[in-house]
């Protein structure tokens, strides 16, 4: 008989490097969901078995399930979901872009949209991330990759149709940023910092491929992925300006505008726009709207938005006062890979929306494709 499984209890995304010297000594309960040391008959693993009696564990690094005390292997197929919500493997990787692979496990959107876990003000580095975990080349790559990089384990484990929660947590890839730069990482304020986040991710965060590792535009020749970082003209809202749903009306400027001073020779396949707002701690943030449009009007229309990072003004209502107040939260809103006219918000939540939407919004970064 197997012992109880509370998927509920279980979370993969943990950072378990305190746990056990040796990441392959790393066991998770599937009764509880804690993380021990084991699976020797005097590691902490085996005396949890003993006392609460919670006899199934799965091995992190492996995905292989045994029983404890004994230490037996445990091989039935109807615990494969488990392995594979564990440690996402992918056969064909193009598979999981062509196709739309609905959750198994909960009733959310398809496979690659969930929301990832603010972990403390990271709010504008999941927007971020959320970009460049649906670029299709850089989503290939990661799926058919096995190493332990952060951010490959993050790709893999969103766009893996047997996750057990619909929010996926960032926390080792945002821990490993925090210690290569001591500037981005979970509660810090880094929302302006996000242009500087763009620029180191695409130098050194991303997986070791020259491919993906791009450059601001000079005279160099492009790379496959290339940064463009451009400053935001700051221009006055009028008062008292509204729009038609009674929203206040912001200034507007096409992005075909800010990118006339620009040429390209040799188009890159991907090109990451970061609209620097010049926000700091002690200076207001510029709220000027860029428009995208289509991308027709801008480098002879060669290009098509995949997705943006946008700074969204949302009304809350404090729970003590029941007053209502505003809070500002930082979203993403990707295309969508099976279907090229369907869009996606990705902040807090997921929920489809029309592509329009962007032309209102306070873009912070853009990611074209090559039509």
């Amino acid at each position: 008989m197997i012992p109880l499984i509370n998927c509920s209890a279980i979370n993969f995304d943990l950072v378990y490097s305190t746990v056990a010297t040796r990441p392959h000594d790393v066991f998770c309960c599937l009764t509880c969901g804690s993380y021990f040391e084991g699976p020797g008959p005097s590691s902490r693993a085996a005396k949890h078995s003993m006392t609460s009696s919670h006899g199934l564990f799965i091995q992190l690094m492996t995905g292989c399930i045994c029983q404890l005390p004994e230490n037996t292997l445990v091989i039935d197929p109807s615990l494969e979901y488990l392995r594979r919500a564990c440690r996402p493997d992918y056969c064909s990787p193009y598979d999981v872009l062509e196709k739309a692979v609905r959750y198994q496990r909960h009733n959310s959107l398809v496979t690659g949209y969930a929301p990832l876990v603010n972990l403390g003000h990271t709010d504008g580095l999941n927007s971020v991330i959320q970009l460049f975990l649906h670029v299709p080349a850089l989503v290939r790559l990661c799926l058919a990759d096995s190493s332990a990089h952060s951010f490959v384990e993050l790709c893999r484990k969103l766009w893996n149709p047997y996750a057990l929660h619909p929010t996926i947590s960032p926390v080792r890839f945002l821990m490993d940023s925090w210690l290569k730069t001591q500037k981005f990482g979970p509660d810090l304020p880094t929302r302006p910092l996000l242009p500087h986040f763009v620029m180191w991710l695409m130098s050194a965060g991303l997986p070791s491929c020259e491919m993906f590792k791009g450059n601001v535009i000079k005279d160099k020749k492009p790379h496959p992925m290339t940064c463009l970082k451009i400053e935001v003209p700051d221009r006055t809202i009028t008062e008292g300006t509204r729009d038609l749903d009674g929203a206040e009306s912001l200034p507007s400027i096409p992005l075909s505008n800010l990118l006339a001073p620009y040429t390209l020779a040799e188009p890159p396949q991907y090109l990451v726009i970061v609209l620097d707002r010049g926000e700091t701690k002690k200076q207001r943030r510029c709220r000027t709207v860029v428009d995208p449009g289509e991308g027709s009007a801008f480098f002879d229309g060669r290009y098509r938005l995949l997705g943006a990072s946008f700074f969204d003004e949302v009304v809350d209502v404090d729970q003590k006062t029941r007053t209502p107040g505003e809070r500002f939260e930082s979203k993403a809103i990707l295309r969508c890979h099976y279907d090229e006219d369907e869009w996606v918000e990705v902040g807090l939540s997921c929920r489809r929306v029309a592509g329009n939407v962007l032309s209102k919004a306070v873009i912070d970064v853009m990611i074209w494709a090559v039509n």
